[in-house]
């Protein structure tokens, strides 16, 4: 089958031998194997993401490049890299003597690539890097030498030092003036933070240190895909000589689209380029057998301090569809607490800027169980047959959550069982309480409660009237004792428009107007805000901790529905509200994180 021949793979492939547990110096990665279809080619590519927020949206193209490749006989090993994802490590060394994050990472491709070579023995490498992931290849590849027949470097930046310099302005692009002073703040040890990811100052300086003029690939070719891969290949040709041949393929896509959180639009183009590079001069099929069989997959491992933490790679729920890790102490197999940890949008199971494997892994240290799962149609779970793919909100996602609650049932039988999730992970969360999923507590952070099928992805404050109303009466709240407001607003600083909305959003607080939308046939409240059934929604028993960051727009929402309807809920005995001053909608800043997981743990600590 030739290399332009690409078919759709089948992805009920992904089962219970393809996530695997190896070993890194110290860490334990977590990766995900491709074998290949008959007939078997002596070649595995080898897969190396970007990091941050570019891992998260780079992995169901990888995937879907892992399936594509094996079909077409070339076996793929995708993973992340030490302290990232769901693998283990510390992402703030201790110290300028210990190995920076770079050094764990190129030392983890050589570690991936010798864990591939045993599963297919005498197998070529091939080397395939997205991004930063590009410039880890080309150092990753000196301690490979000999070793690698082709990287294929996938848009890569210029260099180390303008990567991290495009880091740092998407992250201050993020916010608006109010987190002026959050960004200004320095954390010890804390150099670059990034949508939720955060690093020290050595791996900061080791990643600016990366640099294609200086960089020497120790492979026969090397092949550059992206939209101008001029400069990048007299880079890499001229430091490279007459030894490597560099090979430059202009693509009309990018890697990443950043205009689209999630869907199911692929950059083909790019994916068609390497998948030609990585099949060019492929060796010659051989016998199906020598595609060594892996009776050794490790799926469980232990770690942390004298090992005391457990993890898991588990499948569960209808056909073994769903995927998750489990976390767990050692010494505490049948816990007092266990929590489903439910995704936010389109993330891994490891959370928004890997919050869920980071928490998951010191509730165990405090006893608390964990299952960080994987919505069917995203990550390693599968699709349902007639379901979307990679998308934030989908149906039958309250199956998902039962499905995981029945699995911590039947694993920790007498532990209380607590259901969380952020954003879309605590709308879900608060469903499927109310569907009957058998979940003991809730605590939803942030949920978005006013989502409905047909809603824009994205809504502008005209759309979201009514609760804007009800945040800024907050504000006017808390300003009626602040001097300097007063000020600000006599000398004309605040819109009248601001003031009017403040002034009848308070007065709705009250009771003292009618809650917005009272007479509205369509049942909104006002823009393209939905009036719930709250009843519906929140019906009790289990106990349902709201958890609102001070900027989100879901606490108002539920007071605009009016003074008696919101007070009468909130007087139910098995609600729970919790605010989170000075964080943002993700609490993707370190402050804002530590804050949460505080909070997090004192409930989880409740009886």
């Amino acid at each position: 089958m030739s290399a332009e021949a690409v078919v759709a793979a089948p992805r009920d492939a992904r089962l219970h031998d393809r996530a695997r547990w190896f070993r890194s110096g110290d860490d334990w990665c977590v990766a995900h194997w491709h074998g290949a279809k008959a007939p078997v080619r002596p070649r595995v590519a080898i897969l190396c993401p970007s990091i941050g927020p570019e891992r998260m949206r780079g992995e169901r193209a990888f995937r879907i490049l892992g399936d594509r490749l094996a079909t077409l006989g070339v076996s793929t090993l995708r993973f992340d890299y030490p302290a990232t994802g769901n693998s283990t490590g510390d992402v703030i060394g201790t110290g300028e003597a210990d190995p920076n994050l770079v050094e764990r990472w190129c030392g983890s491709i050589a570690e991936v690539a010798t864990h591939a070579t045993q599963l297919v023995p005498g197998a070529e490498i091939v080397l395939v890097g997205r991004r930063l992931g590009a410039l880890l290849v080309l150092e990753a590849s000196r301690a490979l030498a000999g070793r690698v027949k082709r990287c294929v470097l996938w848009d890569p930046p210029a260099s180390g030092r303008s990567f991290v310099r495009e880091l740092r302005l998407r992250e201050a692009a993020r916010f608006d003036h109010r987190y002026a002073e959050e960004l200004a703040r320095e954390h010890p040890g804390i150099a670059l933070q990034w949508e939720g990811h955060r690093f020290d100052r050595w791996t900061v300086q080791a990643i600016e240190r990366l640099n294609f003029g200086e960089m020497s690939p120790s492979a026969a070719t090397v092949d550059v895909v992206s939209n101008d891969p001029a400069r990048a290949v007299m880079s890499l040709a001229r430091r490279a000589g007459s030894e490597v041949r560099v090979i430059g393929h202009r693509v009309a896509d990018a890697a990443f689209d950043w205009s689209a959180y999630d869907g199911v639009a692929l950059p083909e183009d790019s994916l068609d380029a390497i998948t030609r590079c990585v099949m060019d001069g492929a060796p010659e099929a051989i016998e199906d057998d020598a595609l060594r069989a892996d009776p050794h997959v490790l799926s469980e491992i232990r770690h942390g301090s004298e090992c005391a933490i457990v993890e898991e790679l588990v499948r569960f729920g209808p056909t073994d569809a769903l995927f998750g890790v489990s976390t767990a102490r050692a010494s505490a197999r049948t816990p007092v607490t266990a929590m489903l940890i439910l995704p936010t949008g389109i993330e891994s199971s490891s959370g928004y800027g890997d919050m869920w494997a980071r928490f998951a892994r010191r509730a165990a240290e405090q006893g608390v169980a964990a299952l960080r799962m994987e919505w069917r149609g995203n990550g390693e779970s599968l699709p349902h047959p007639d379901g979307p793919e990679n998308v934030s909100y989908a149906a039958r996602r309250t199956e998902d959550v039962a499905a995981g609650v029945a699995w911590l049932r039947a694993r920790f039988t007498s532990a209380s069982i607590v259901v969380v999730g952020l954003c879309s992970g605590g709308y879900y969360a608060v469903h499927a309480a109310a569907e009957g999923a058998g979940a003991d507590r809730v605590i939803a952070i942030n949920p978005q409660l006013y989502w409905h099928e047909g809603l824009p992805p994205t809504l502008d404050l005209d759309d979201l009237a009514p609760a804007v109303e009800m945040q800024l009466a907050e504000g006017l709240e808390r300003a009626v004792s602040d001097g300097r407001k007063w000020r600000r607003l006599l000398r004309g600083h605040y819109h009248w428009r601001d003031v009017l909305r403040a002034t009848r959003g308070a007065a709705a607080r009250r009771g003292w107007l009618p809650s917005p939308g009272a007479k509205d046939e369509r049942g909104l409240l006002g823009g393209r805000l939905p009036r719930i059934d709250l009843d519906q929604v929140f019906p009790g028993p289990a106990r349902t901790h709201l958890v609102y960051s001070d900027d989100d727009f879901g606490l108002p929402h539920l007071q605009a529905h009016g003074h008696a309807a919101y007070s009468a809920l909130m007087a139910r005995p098995y609600m729970r509200l919790h605010r989170l001053e000075a964080c943002d909608h993700n609490c993707s800043r370190e402050s804002m994180r530590a804050r949460l997981e505080s909070l997090l743990l004192e409930i989880l600590a409740e009886s």
